[in-house]
C-alpha cells in the first residue's frame, strides 16, 4: 500500500509539472510491483538482498513524442525529486550496439514533501522511466519477445531485434529534426 501511495504521488507531481511546462506526454502511468512480479524477478536474477537491491517496487513511466521533451521531463524530475540514481540506457550501449533506449531515474520524495499525506513514503524509492514513443514501442515488443527469456532467443533473432532498435532510433532523429 505504501508503494501504491508513492506511485500516485509521483504521478500527480509529474502530471502537474508537465502541464505547467506545456509538455503533453503520449502516456504517463505507474504501478506498484506485484508480489508475483517480485518473485519472478528474484527467480530470474541473482540478488544477495532483493529487498534492498530492487529499486522498482514503485514505477512510473512517461512516454513522450520527442527527445527534446524527454530532456525537459528529465529537468522537471531533477527539480521536483531527490534523484538517487540516473541511468541513460542509450549511452550505456556505446556507439556500436543497439538495444533498449531511454532514461531511468531512481528518486525519493525527500523532506521537501511533509505532512500526513506523505507519512511513510518520503524515503521510499520510485523508478521513473522516460522514453519516446518509438523507444517505448521497441521496449514493449522486445520485452514480450525476449527480455524475460533472453537465453531462449537465438542470437540471430536477438540481432534482428536490435537492428529494429537502430531503425527506430533513426526514425526518432528524423521526427525530431522535422519538428525543429
Amino acid at each position: 500500500p505504501s508503494y501504491e501511495r508513492l506511485v500516485k504521488e509521483v504521478s500527480y507531481v509529474l502530471n502537474s509539472e508537465l502541464q505547467v511546462a506545456g509538455i503533453h506526454p503520449a502516456a504517463l502511468h505507474g504501478r506498484a510491483k506485484s508480489i508475483d512480479s517480485f518473485r519472478a524477478k528474484v527467480a530470474r536474477k541473482q540478488y544477495s538482498n532483493p529487498l534492498e537491491e530492487i529499486t522498482d517496487f514503485a514505477g512510473v513511466r512517461i512516454v513522450c513524442h520527442y527527445e527534446a521533451d524527454a530532456a525537459r521531463i528529465a529537468h522537471a524530475i531533477r527539480r521536483e525529486f531527490n534523484v538517487v540514481e540516473y541511468v541513460d540506457k542509450t549511452l550505456g550501449l556505446g556507439i556500436d550496439k543497439m538495444g533498449y533506449g531511454g532514461t531511468h531515474f531512481i528518486v525519493t520524495l525527500g523532506s521537501r514533501y511533509s505532512g500526513a499525506r506523505y507519512d511513510g513514503i518520503t524515503d521510499l524509492k520510485c523508478e521513473i522511466q522516460v522514453r519516446t514513443v518509438l523507444q517505448d514501442a521497441w521496449a514493449m515488443i522486445s520485452h514480450q519477445l525476449s527480455y524475460k527469456n533472453e537465453d531462449s532467443v537465438p542470437p540471430r533473432l536477438q540481432r534482428d531485434l536490435n537492428n529494429v532498435s537502430a531503425l527506430l532510433e533513426i526514425a526518432q532523429r528524423t521526427f525530431d529534426n522535422v519538428r525543429e
